[in-house]
């Protein structure tokens, strides 16, 4: 019962996070001409709203020393960074974490978009909710967090992503995780896209089914098909595609006539030249 009323909790905040912030507040114009900032910040209006927050939760037992601490914290966020930490605040204490875990997880959203918020509490719902992976609300909120507040990419894509790799993880017959285990692989391919601009999961899938699956693949068993597909996708979703190739015709008779233990290891080292490092800029010398 208290799952569910939590869970009704979690769809009224993303109903909430999604609808268009109509605050003219959050649409400062500051008359500078030639403006060689980012942006301009209502530090002041954080800093005060923040703290008055904190004073208001007497039963939070914090000194008025550690209040402004958190409050000076918070007004480094720009503006609408109170409206951010309070926001994930007030999800997580109704969820029962502990107040200074939720006030620390809280502060990691002071200087993110609002997008990072709406993510959040979406992966929140599948990763807590019963209709998907039912997992304990400390479980949840670390993996919430690492995909949205702790990814550096575009936090949208993280979210797909991960919807598509608990869909796959749970409901295909090839994979068929417990929630738990669901939860830790798409949580970690997720985390490998952030790099990337295309999405991983399908790449992810495909690659996988090919390797376990494929007549022409090395028809590995479950756990070492996983464990060969997450090394692969780290160097992106390209990685795919020189995996097969490579493999193929390391397998193939007129091509290098490799054994299928022999063609993984080769197509596997090909794969990892699918990025580069970025060559370092030379200063022009004065």
């Amino acid at each position: 019962m208290i799952k569910i009323i939590q869970t009704l909790i979690i769809s009224l905040l993303i109903s909430s996070a999604m609808a268009k912030n109509t605050n003219s507040n959050n649409k400062i114009e500051q008359n500078i001409i030639g403006n060689p900032f980012n942006k301009t910040c209502l530090s002041t209006r954080e800093y005060i709203t923040t703290l008055r927050f904190l004073r208001d939760k007497k039963d939070y037992q914090l000194s008025e020393k550690e209040m402004q601490k958190i409050a000076d914290k918070v007004s480094t966020g720009c503006t609408g960074a109170s409206k951010r930490f309070i926001k994930v605040h007030k999800l997580l204490s109704k969820l029962g974490v502990e107040t200074r875990s939720s006030i620390e997880n809280s502060l990691k959203f002071i200087d993110k978009k609002d997008d990072f918020i709406k993510v959040f509490i979406a992966i929140f719902r599948l990763t807590y909710d019963k209709e998907y992976l039912d997992l304990d609300v400390f479980s949840a909120m670390k993996i919430s967090l690492k995909l949205s507040a702790e990814y550096e990419g575009d936090v949208k894509k993280s979210l797909e992503d991960f919807k598509d790799l608990i869909k796959f993880c749970m409901k295909n017959g090839s994979m068929e995780l417990p929630s738990p285990k669901c939860a830790t692989l798409a949580t970690d391919v997720t985390y490998m896209g952030q790099y990337y601009k295309k999405p991983v999961a399908e790449p992810f899938i495909e690659l996988f089914l090919f390797i376990q699956e494929a007549k022409n693949g090395p028809t590995l068993h479950k756990n070492l098909a996983i464990k060969t597909a997450k090394q692969i996708i780290k160097y992106g979703p390209l990685a795919v595609k020189n995996f097969k190739e490579a493999y193929l015709f390391a397998t193939d008779k007129e091509g290098l006539g490799f054994s299928s233990h022999q063609a993984v290891k080769f197509a596997t080292q090909l794969a990892s030249r699918s990025i580069k490092e970025k060559e370092p800029e030379l200063k022009p010398i004065q």
